[in-house]
């Protein structure tokens, strides 16, 4: 069966999954999809538009299977990765690419080249992990991934690269050739002209034969080298580190530590040249999930317009014995100092539903506009309604606008560093004619989320 990208609103800020009772170019393949047009009501069907299929037949690979997706979005392009052809306990036969750049309404697909000898031109047995970064100051879209072999070494990382807006794919640059075991790659640019770093690009991912020795590696000239690999200050240990890049140019890093049951960062402020010692910000209590499935308290994280880091994971400090998890989340403005463990109220806490495989969106804050009254109509001009609008068409890739909650976050300051979430699902936006939103409460954001997704 061939595999959909899809995913459904949840409260907050968050997605997730809930279990109540699972240098050559691009191939030659690639091809176009069209959808067609969609439908209200029940997501399936012709709600859904397939981006891709497995082509491959050859061995160990499990086929047709297309699994552990990452997608990242730069204005109406959508970058997609993830493993085809799914190998047992591990990698795939190769790591398939989906491009759109009309936000989600048609796509090209295709598999890189270079990586695997089951895609034919590459050297390694599998890949596995694939994660996609934009580099805003080069124009290069690049997708990070773990090569496996059986029989040689491999590099640490090793990352494709597109210099055509994620059309054609390069033969892949090695990170680290001289690494003996790497896990959990995560890649991340920064893209923020005001940062003194602008263009850098940070690679993360653990080293399991050193007890999951934390390292970081630097590229600035849009991943065609990577810099030296480097530890934390005081080599600490984890798994799943996601980079997340500031405003200011500052990396924080989100990781769960392998040492002791707890969520960790670190940071960088002088452009990965060195890292800090991770600081605490929460202890992990966590139930295993029911079913056996594969799943944990690895970190979900995205940096929001106004630079604050938000970290979810999944944890059971709110249930009665610790029978069940939540999500939770936590708050930083400088990734030292973090605010105090938040529940995120999917349900009650006395539910007996597991929530799991968790991805945060990342908050694209449009403007500050305000009502007044309770149940005023706020009058948002045509301009804003527009990209409010282009967004909506932009997510209904991911999510049939009829399921889309697009979230407002309470004003509670004068800045955007006091913004807190308003309970439950969240107040729903609804756009009447294009120029109008309402009804809202007093005082409220106006947001529109993008997904950020992670899979463990």
């Amino acid at each position: 069966m061939a595999q959909y990208f899809s995913a459904r609103a949840a409260a907050a800020v968050v997605l997730s999954m809930t279990l109540a009772a699972c240098s050559g170019s691009s191939s030659p393949s690639s091809t176009s999809t069209t959808p067609p047009p969609t439908q209200s009501g029940n997501p399936v069907g012709s709600n859904l538009t397939q981006v891709s299929s497995d082509p491959f037949m050859v061995g160990p690979g499990q086929h047709a299977t297309e699994v552990e997706p990452h997608m990242l979005s730069n204005g109406s392009t959508l970058v997609a990765a993830f493993q085809t052809g799914r190998i047992s306990p591990g990698g795939a036969t190769d790591i398939g690419w989906a491009t759109s750049t009309d936000g989600g309404t048609t796509w090209s697909h295709g598999f890189l080249p270079g990586l695997t000898t089951g895609e034919g031109s590459g050297p390694f047995d599998a890949a596995s992990d694939p994660a996609v970064a934009y580099d805003a100051k080069h124009a290069v879209w690049m997708i990070s991934s773990l090569p496996l072999s059986n029989s040689s070494a491999t590099p640490a990382v090793v990352v494709s690269r597109s210099t055509d807006g994620g059309f054609t794919w390069q033969s892949p640059v090695s990170v680290d050739a001289a690494s003996q075991s790497s896990d959990k790659n995560w890649i991340a640019c920064d893209s923020w002209p005001s940062s003194a770093h602008y263009g850098n690009c940070y690679m993360e991912w653990d080293d399991p034969l050193n007890a999951d020795e934390i390292v970081m590696s630097t590229s600035s000239d849009g991943g065609l080298t990577w810099g030296p690999v480097t530890p934390t200050a005081n080599l600490s240990n984890g798994i799943g580190g996601q980079p997340l890049v500031q405003p200011s140019g500052n990396v924080v890093v989100p990781i769960e530590s392998t040492a002791a049951p707890l969520m960790l960062a670190y940071s960088s402020s002088d452009g990965g040249v060195t890292w800090s010692a991770p600081v605490t910000i929460s202890s992990i209590q966590f139930h295993s999930d029911a079913g056996g499935i594969r799943s944990g308290p690895l970190p979900s994280a995205a940096v929001d317009g106004a630079g604050t880091i938000w970290v979810v994971w999944e944890d059971c400090r709110f249930r009665a014995g610790c029978t069940t998890n939540d999500l939770v989340y936590s708050t930083s403005t400088d990734g030292v100092n973090w605010g105090a463990v938040t529940r995120i109220p999917i349900d009650d806490v006395s539910s007996t539903v597991d929530h799991f495989i968790h991805r945060l969106a990342e908050a694209l804050f449009l403007e500050a506009h305000f009502a007044s009254q309770p149940t005023e109509e706020l009058d948002i001009g045509a301009a804003l309604a527009e990209r409010i609008d282009r967004l909506i068409r932009n997510l209904q890739v991911i999510v049939p606008v009829t399921l889309l909650q697009i979230f407002v976050l309470e004003e509670r300051g004068c800045g955007q560093n006091n913004i807190g979430i308003v309970g439950g699902v969240g107040k729903k936006l609804f756009v009447d004619n294009g120029e109008k939103i309402g009804p809202l409460q007093a005082a409220y954001h106006i947001v529109v989320l993008r997904t950020h997704r992670r899979w463990i």
